[in-house]
């Protein structure tokens, strides 16, 4: 499990250097890396909320989630 959140965070790094994230009131919009489409990442510190299917299937931080605390 370690594993998939180092690579998860490795991948939020990349999008934090190279896409752009804007703020939209509390919330944050984060592109796909794909960069066919973006998600909506909700920093709250005790439970932050992604609109991704890896979020919404896992429930844990996503590479959105790590680029979002970069940014």
């Amino acid at each position: 499990m370690e594993e998939a959140v180092d690579y998860r965070q490795q991948r939020g790094l990349q999008i934090a250097a190279f896409a752009k994230i804007t703020k939209k009131g509390g919330a944050w919009l984060v592109p796909s890396q794909s960069g066919k489409g973006r998600y909506t990442v909700c920093p709250d510190a005790a439970n932050p909320h992604c609109t991704c299917p890896d979020h919404e299937h896992t429930g844990g931080k996503c590479k959105h989630i790590f680029a979002d605390r970069k940014s």
